[in-house]
C-alpha cells in the first residue's frame, strides 16, 4: 500500500512539473494560418481612364440610374422613391429634348448662328443694364425674404469684368455652408420667358449636369426681369486668381494689375485635360458649342478645374 501512495505521489508530481524549456508559452495560443491576413501586393500606379475611354454603353447606363438618385442639396422639394423610379428612364431623352427645345431657340432669335466674315462679331455685353448697387441689393433682399433657405452674409465687390452683375455672400441654413449668390439682368434677346414653367426646365437642365469637371448651379431664380445663381463657394476662386495668386474677393480692377507668374506645365496640362473633359460632356448632352471659356470662368476646387 505505502509503494502504491509514493508511485502515485512520482506520477503526480511529474505532471505537475513543467520543463526548463517548452519551446511555446503556454499562454499564447497560436492563431490558425488561416486567420492570417494575406498581404495584398500593391499593384503599380495605373492611370485613370478618360472620359474618351469609357464604354459609352457603360457610361450611358450609369448616367440613366444616377441621374435622379443624386440630388443636388439645393432641392427644396424630394420626390419619393417611386416617382424617381418611374421617371428615370426617360431622364436621357428629355434632357436632350430641354437642350435642344432652349438652345435652338436662342440660334433662332440670333438668326442662323454663323456671322460671315463682312459682319463684325456681336458683343457678349450687347443688350444688358446695368445696375446700381442699391438695385441689385433690393431685388437680393427681396429674393432672400421668400426663400427662407438662405440668409444675406454680405454684399461682394464688383469681381467681375462684367459691370451688370452683382455678387452676394449667402448662407444656407439648411446645411449651414456659405454660398455665392449672382444676380444678372436678362437682356432684350433672351429666349427664355422668366416664369416657373422656365425656372423648371433650367433646373432639371442643371440637375442632369453632374460631372466632376462642371462648375454645378445649386439653385436658379427668374424675377424682376432679373436671373439670380446659386453656386458653391470656393475659397481659391477662378483659374485666374491661381495664376496671378490673388484672393478671388478683391475688386476686379486691382486683383489683376500684376503679371501672372504662370503655372507648371504638369499643371496646365491636367488643368487643359480637365476643362476639354468637361466640354466634351456638355457636347454629348447637346449643348451649343462654348466659345467663351477663359480662366476668368474656371473655378479651381480641390485641385481641379471645373468649368462654368
Amino acid at each position: 500500500m505505502f509503494n502504491l501512495y509514493q508511485h502515485i505521489k512520482s506520477g503526480e508530481s511529474k505532471e505537475q512539473k513543467e520543463p526548463e524549456t517548452t519551446g511555446h508559452d503556454r499562454f499564447y495560443q497560436e492563431r490558425s494560418r488561416s486567420s492570417f491576413r494575406k498581404k495584398k501586393r500593391r499593384g503599380a500606379c495605373r492611370r485613370a481612364q478618360s472620359a474618351a475611354e469609357l464604354d459609352p454603353e457603360s457610361v450611358a447606363a450609369a448616367n440613366k440610374r444616377d441621374a435622379f438618385r443624386i440630388r443636388s442639396v439645393s432641392t427644396d422639394k424630394e420626390e419619393s422613391e417611386e416617382e424617381s423610379s418611374e421617371r428615370a428612364p426617360l431622364v436621357s431623352q428629355k434632357i436632350d429634348s430641354l437642350a435642344k427645345l432652349l438652345f435652338n431657340k436662342s440660334l433662332m432669335g440670333s438668326g442662323s448662328g454663323k456671322s460671315s466674315p463682312s459682319e463684325p462679331a456681336a458683343s457678349p455685353k450687347h443688350g444688358e443694364r446695368s445696375m446700381e448697387s442699391s438695385v441689385a441689393l433690393a431685388i437680393c433682399n427681396e429674393y432672400l425674404a421668400h426663400t427662407p433657405r438662405y440668409h444675406m452674409l454680405a454684399q461682394l465687390n464688383p469681381i467681375g469684368a462684367r459691370a451688370s452683375k452683382k455678387w452676394f455672400a449667402i448662407h444656407d441654413n439648411s446645411i449651414k455652408a456659405d454660398r455665392l449668390l449672382i444676380l444678372m439682368p436678362l437682356t432684350s434677346q433672351c429666349p427664355i420667358e422668366p416664369n416657373e414653367t422656365s425656372r423648371g426646365l433650367i433646373m432639371e437642365l442643371f440637375r442632369a449636369l453632374h460631372h466632376p469637371y462642371i462648375y454645378p448651379v445649386l439653385d436658379v431664380e427668374l424675377c424682376s426681369g432679373h436671373a439670380l445663381a446659386v453656386l458653391p463657394y470656393s475659397s481659391r476662386g477662378s483659374l485666374k486668381d491661381l495664376i496671378f495668386k490673388t484672393t478671388w474677393s478683391e475688386d476686379y480692377v486691382r486683383k489683376y494689375d500684376s503679371v501672372g507668374t504662370g503655372l507648371p506645365p504638369t499643371q496646365v496640362a491636367r488643368f487643359g485635360r480637365q476643362m476639354l473633359e468637361g466640354l466634351l460632356f456638355l457636347k454629348e448632352k447637346g449643348f451649343p458649342p462654348f466659345r467663351h471659356l477663359h480662366t476668368g470662368n474656371v473655378m479651381v476646387q480641390n485641385g481641379v478645374a471645373r468649368s462654368v
